[in-house]
């Protein structure tokens, strides 16, 4: 598969990605709310805060989108290996480190108001999951793509 192509399918997979996250902030998250304020009605003044809170964890994970669309932009271009990637990898790993840090704070807040279900539990057991996974994996990335990108510059200095 030539890199422009895999560019093309990447880029593909990040805007299916990012127009379900749309999709899920916009429709989902709200319905959500709705039918927890039906289920338990002296919740209520619990739904702004449940909608600003998803809406505020869903900024770390979009600017992460975007620099792995700056990424995949530069594997387009044959660029895959280098210190820019490797930064913008770093970028990706602390922004999901920021969303597990904002989960485990709302997981506390729940559990001091007395509001922590199993369920909600559950929800923020596997949001910290993939977000400590993708925080490592990316860490790891970053520092692979910038030992290549060291041995490509040397490589390219040698005759």
């Amino acid at each position: 598969m030539k890199q422009k192509e895999l560019a093309r399918y990447l880029k593909a997979v990040l805007l299916f990605t990012a127009v379900l996250g749309v999709l899920l902030c916009a429709l989902v998250a709200p319905r959500l709310g709705e039918n927890m304020i039906e289920r338990y009605p002296e919740c209520r003044y619990l739904l702004f805060p449940y909608l600003a809170f998803l809406w505020v964890t869903a900024i770390p994970v979009y600017t992460a989108l975007w620099q792995v669309w700056r990424i995949v932009c530069n594997i387009g271009n044959d660029r895959s290996f280098s210190q820019e990637n490797a930064r913008r990898l770093r970028m990706v790993s602390w922004m999901c480190g920021m969303d597990v840090v904002l989960y485990i704070f709302a997981a506390m807040v729940l559990l001091i108001t007395g509001w922590l279900r199993l369920g909600v539990l559950l929800a923020i057991l596997l949001v910290l999951f993939v977000g400590i996974s993708l925080a490592v994996v990316a860490a790891c990335l970053s520092h692979l793509v910038e030992k290549a990108a060291a041995l490509k510059q040397e490589n390219d200095l040698t005759i």
